[in-house]
């Protein structure tokens, strides 16, 4: 306590050391702010360049990062890094310093131990202490999006492995094995949605709508952290897409279906051809079939195969919702995510965390029992 003298006035002097004291705090807090604010807006322009890309809207996502710095690399790969809760900030810092001026950094805005590195194709992030990382094939920069899903489903190999590391093999991506020829299709299927004008000027337009139904596709109900808007607007817009594409988007057939032409289109330059077929003409060519059995060879040929396959059949047959598939199964919920997991390591794909290839393992399934017994596909 400052002690009194005299007539009880504090000295000059020492008021005027505790007022270049308090000064100093006032600046220091200050600065403190002023950092925070511009922290904050530097992870919002990351999130924006991210969101840009992910809707393959290049040019502004260019400028804005030319303008933070570093440019975007074109191509580039993609990886996913996750880290234990509250370790985040640490595995930023290690990103930046092994790959910062060759990779464009974000803090995942749904998942909170993700981070998302949009890399050159030569960076590599194996000198991360800790985490677990899944990396994407080489992509063009405009199909950022389809790197992302690549990566998500390399980590789900990666925490299965002792290295903690995986690279994602392109030759499981139905999209991109059906390719070009898939576009007159996928073009039919989406063309009251891609056509569509809102009635009312400040209604979401055909642009809106189907960044929305592509990210609620990967995503389910953490489209809204994605999208930055409320659940009830997602849920509204969704209603609208179906009713446009007059389909049930609560049932996972036809999720699956909306979902393969959304990323057919996306890998489709040619689809505008009036000559559209249908889905059972794209599900029986040869290279489908061959991808369906290769894709389930996997697990059919694990010991407990059988189990398994059974377990996935009655996993997708219940909307890959966990609590009634282990209801149906009689098991626990444990047991029931011990056999995901399971799966995830013999099939090299992600099917608990989204982006979840619940959608290609439907249509593998289809295709090997069509291939046993023919039975029309229903679109």
């Amino acid at each position: 306590m400052l002690g009194l003298v005299g007539d009880g006035h504090v000295p000059r002097a020492l008021a005027g050391d505790a007022a270049l004291v308090l000064g100093t705090c006032w600046w220091a807090e200050e600065s403190t702010r002023a950092r925070r604010r511009s922290e904050d807006v530097d992870v919002g322009a990351r999130e924006a360049v991210l969101h840009l890309l992910m809707s393959r809207h290049i040019a502004p996502a260019r400028q804005i990062a030319a303008a933070l710095t570093p440019p975007l690399p074109d191509p580039v790969r993609v990886h996913v890094a996750e880290c234990s809760s509250g370790e985040r900030d640490e595995l930023v810092r290690q990103c930046v310093r092994i790959a910062g001026q060759c990779a464009w950094i974000v803090r995942c805005p749904v998942y909170v131990r993700h981070v998302i590195v949009v890399a050159a194709e030569d960076v590599d992030l194996s000198g991360i202490d800790g985490g677990v990382i899944g990396t994407s094939d080489v992509v063009a920069l405009l199909d950022t999006s389809a790197g992302y899903e690549q990566a998500i489903h390399a980590l789900a190999v990666a925490r299965g492995r002792s290295d903690r590391r995986a690279r994602f093999d392109s030759d499981l991506d139905l999209a991109a094995l059906i390719g070009p020829a898939g576009g007159p299709w996928a073009t039919a299927v989406l063309a009251p949605l891609l056509s569509y004008v809102p009635v009312r000027g400040s209604g979401p337009d055909a642009e809106e709508l189907t960044t929305t139904v592509r990210s609620w596709l990967s995503f389910s109900t953490a489209a809204t952290r994605h999208l930055k808007i409320h659940r009830n607007t997602l849920a509204g817009r969704l209603r609208l897409v179906g009713e446009l594409l007059g389909r049930d988007l609560g049932t996972l057939e036809q999720r699956a279906v909306v979902d393969l032409a959304l990323r057919i289109r996306l890998a489709s330059a040619s689809g505008d051809s009036a000559a559209s077929g249908s889905v059972d003409d794209l599900l029986r060519a040869p290279a489908v079939r061959n991808w369906a059995l290769s894709t389930l060879r996997p697990l059919r040929e694990s010991a407990n195969g059988a189990v398994l396959e059974a377990a996935l059949r009655a996993w997708l047959g219940n909307g890959a919702r966990m609590r009634a598939t282990a209801d149906e199964l009689e098991i626990s919920v444990p047991g029931m995510r011990k056999r995901l997991c399971r799966m995830e390591q013999l099939l090299n794909r992600s099917l608990l965390q989204a982006p979840s290839a619940r959608h290609d393992l439907w249509f593998a399934l289809r295709v090997a029992d069509v291939e046993a017994a023919p039975e029309p596909v229903r679109c």
